[in-house]
C-alpha cells in the first residue's frame, strides 16, 4: 500500500496562539480546519483588565455549521483576590464570532504574540504544571535575537581593522563571513539544545552572545596586536 502524505496544516499538533475578534486569547493544542474541529482548548477573558477574569477549558469543540459546540469542559471565573466560581459542562454553545475559516486565517505562532502575553502564557502554562521549556527558550530567542546585528558589529570593526593590515578588502570580507557563519551556527545549535532540553533557555539563547561578545571585547583591547586573533597561532 502506498500511504498518502497527511495534508499540511489538517492537523496542528503544536500549541496555536489565537486572538479572537471579542480580544479573547484563544490556546489550541490541536486543530483540523477541514472538520472543524479542536482539541485541548484554552480561552482567556480580559476584559480590558490585565488579570484573567474569565477563562473556559474543553475537551474539544465542534463546528455544527453555524455555532462552535463545546463539549466537556468547565468555566473559571475570576477575581483580584483569586478564583471566584467554577461551572462543569456536558456541551454548551458559546458566542463565537469567527468560522473555521477565519481560525485557519487567523492561526498565529508565538512568536507573533508580544513579549508580555508570551510571558503570560508561559507563567499560566507552568502554573498548570505543563512543560515549557520550548516556549521560554523561544521567548529568549525573540529577545535575543534583535541583539545579534550588535554583536556582529563588534566582532566586525575589530576583525576588518586587523585583516586589513594581512589581505586586503577580499581577505577581510571573508574573514567577517566566516565570524557571521560561525556565531549563526552557533546560535542555532544553542537554540535547538534548548528545544531538547539539553541547554538551558538562558544559556540556550544567550551563550553565543557572551562568548561572542567577550571575543569582540577582547580584539578591541588588544588591537594594537599583529595578528589576527591574539593568542592563536598562525
Amino acid at each position: 500500500k502506498v500511504r498518502q502524505k497527511p495534508t499540511y496544516g489538517k492537523i496542528q499538533r503544536e500549541k496555536i496562539w489565537l486572538v479572537a475578534k471579542d480580544g479573547a486569547m484563544w490556546n489550541i493544542d490541536q486543530f483540523d480546519p477541514e472538520n472543524g474541529r479542536m482539541s485541548k482548548v484554552s480561552i482567556f477573558y480580559k476584559f480590558g483588565s490585565r488579570s484573567i477574569q474569565k477563562r473556559i477549558d474543553v475537551k474539544e469543540v465542534v463546528w455544527t455549521g453555524k455555532d462552535w459546540e463545546f463539549i466537556d469542559g468547565f468555566v473559571r471565573t475570576f477575581r483580584p483576590r483569586g478564583l471566584d466560581t467554577t461551572v462543569y459542562f456536558d456541551k454548551k454553545v458559546f458566542p463565537v464570532a469567527e468560522t473555521p475559516d477565519d481560525f485557519k486565517k487567523m492561526k498565529i505562532r508565538s512568536e507573533e504574540l508580544s513579549l508580555r502575553e508570551m510571558n503570560d502564557k508561559i507563567e499560566e502554562l507552568a502554573a498548570e504544571g505543563k512543560d515549557t521549556v520550548k516556549s521560554r527558550v523561544e521567548l529568549h530567542q525573540r529577545i535575543s535575537y534583535p541583539f545579534i546585528s550588535i554583536v556582529l558589529a563588534l566582532l566586525a570593526i575589530p576583525l576588518s581593522l586587523r585583516s586589513s593590515r594581512h589581505g586586503g578588502v577580499l581577505f577581510c570580507v571573508g574573514v567577517n563571513l566566516a565570524m557571521g557563519f560561525v556565531f549563526s551556527f552557533l546560535y542555532a545549535m544553542g537554540i535547538s539544545l534548548g528545544f531538547g532540553g539539553i541547554f538551558s533557555p538562558i544559556l540556550a539563547a544567550w551563550g553565543p552572545f557572551v562568548f561572542f561578545s567577550s571575543l569582540g571585547f577582547y580584539l578591541i583591547f588588544t588591537l594594537d596586536s599583529e595578528e589576527i586573533i591574539p593568542g592563536l597561532k598562525q
